[in-house]
């Protein structure tokens, strides 16, 4: 009996399969269907966050059934007004890559004919454990109750087994209890609620030597399945990340990576050049592994994201930190150039032959000659050409340098440099002067299509659709 009960309580989570909350979209419009659809895949091969998971309840703080994530995904709630006028809720997983579709269309948005969604947010969680509380209970401004809100199951193996939650009164506290059968040496679980009159009495006694008992209680939200000395190895909780810095060419500098030595975490660098891939991926030559800091010297080698992974055998969290190089600011200066044209005449030179004229007589004949003289005539011509001056104000003359103001910003270099589209927006900066064209910048998107939640739902998430709407897809 107890087998089947464990059963049941995997027969509610999310993965895999994700029944229950999976069935349910595939009930609800093709957009939700899509979405769930991206969600379960991206997520069925490792442990992600705990969510709350339901569909369609009146209030959030109804929902009492916790799924748990896979890798790469993120709780999310969202609200929405139906044709008949109610507010319903849906909270559950969705994959990091819709979730960033959601955030640059909008919260406000249309899923149906009839029915509106009045809000739709993510809450991404990097540092999560199993006794962290799920985030999307206080999404779209919900708040929990003043309750106690804990986990509740009668018969469990684990306590992370336990997937079902519940408010408990106002007297009463957050509470497990470890039962072990001498017989057999199994241990079962039960959580729930306990009075606190009974709590301050237990608290003196939480354990009874060599019994194999616990009782334990906590006062806050879900707290109590880490009780009764539970080992629970969640994801790695880093102690320290790599950070930002823009500096100068030649500077030292040190990014550090470290975990809390109890998640029993193992590091691994990578790194991702400015420059691109094809210019390596080895920082001043310095070899990437599980080192917890990393000591370099800027330069065109070492510019570039830096992210950490922290893994241990419940996933993987990672940290990410960039080194860029300042950018200096120069004023653009005008060149003139001046070109003299010189003409050279060559004299001319006229010479005229003498004749010589013969008249015969009976007598003397005396010949009479004209020498005309030779006559050399220069007319020097001066041509005046006025000086051309080229004056250049504009700062890019060679149509590679950095115009907009925002590539003098940090935060958006250190993103637009690992994209093509936004890295057009800083040619220079970004390395792609070496590049022999520049593509034109991105222009409105035309298609009215790109305007519509349904359609940019599945086109930016398609290679050759997202063509249709390359501004809003992020393709330029």
């Amino acid at each position: 009996m107890s087998n089947i009960k464990e059963l049941c309580y995997s027969c509610n989570t999310r993965s895999p399969p994700a029944s229950g909350f999976f069935l349910s979209f595939l009930q609800s419009k093709m957009v939700k269907v899509f979405i769930v659809l991206l969600s379960f895949i991206n997520g069925a091969l490792s442990v992600g966050p705990r969510c709350l998971g339901c569909t369609g309840v009146p209030l959030l703080t109804d929902c009492n059934n916790i799924i748990e994530c896979g890798n790469g995904e993120a709780c999310y709630t969202q609200k929405i007004t139906t044709d008949a006028a109610t507010i319903v809720y849906d909270a559950g997983c969705l994959s990091l890559q819709v979730c960033n579709v959601i955030s640059t269309i909008g919260k406000n948005t249309g899923l149906g004919k009839r029915d509106v969604t009045n809000c739709y947010e993510c809450c991404p969680e990097t540092n999560h454990t199993l006794t962290t509380p799920p985030c999307n209970a206080k999404l779209c401004g919900i708040h929990e109750r003043s309750e106690p809100k804990c986990y509740m199951c009668d018969d469990v193996m684990k306590p992370e087994n336990c997937r079902t939650t519940g408010y408990c009164d106002l007297d009463e506290q957050c509470f497990t209890e470890k039962l072990t059968n001498h017989a057999t040496g199994e241990i079962r679980y039960k959580l729930g609620c306990q009075r606190k009159a009974v709590c301050a009495s237990l608290a003196m006694y939480p354990t009874l030597p060599n019994s194999g008992s616990c009782n334990e209680c906590c006062d806050e939200n879900y707290c109590n399945i880490g009780l009764c000395k539970q080992s629970i190895l969640g994801k790695p909780h880093f102690t320290s990340t790599p950070g930002n810095f823009t500096v100068d060419s030649q500077t030292s500098v040190t990014l550090t990576c470290s975990v809390d030595p109890t998640s029993q975490a193992t590091i691994k660098w990578s790194f991702e050049s400015l420059l691109g891939p094809q210019l390596g991926v080895s920082p001043n030559g310095i070899t990437l592994g599980n080192q917890t800091s990393l000591t370099l010297t800027a330069d065109v080698t070492s510019f570039g994201a830096y992210t950490c992974t922290a893994t241990n055998t419940n996933g993987f969290v990672t940290a990410k930190g960039y080194l860029s190089p300042k950018i200096p600011i120069t004023t653009p200066t005008t060149t003139t150039i001046t070109t003299l044209t010189t003409t050279t005449t060559t004299p001319t030179t006229t010479t005229t032959t003498p004749t010589t004229t013969t008249t015969p007589t009976t007598t003397t004949t005396s010949p009479t000659t004209r020498t005309t003289t030779p006559t050399t005539t220069t007319s020097p011509t001066t041509t005046t050409t006025t000086p051309t001056t080229l004056s250049t104000s504009d700062p890019c003359p060679n149509g590679c340098c950095d115009t907009d103001p925002k590539c003098h910003d940090f935060t958006f270099i250190s993103t637009a440099c690992l994209h093509h589209g936004t890295a057009l927006q800083c040619p220079f900066i970004c390395g792609l002067c070496l590049q022999s064209t520049t593509p034109p910048p991105c222009k409105p998107d035309t298609d009215p299509r790109c305007h519509e939640f349904n359609y940019v739902m599945s086109a930016c998430l398609d290679n050759e659709k997202a063509k249709t709407c390359p501004k809003t897809c992020g393709l330029c």
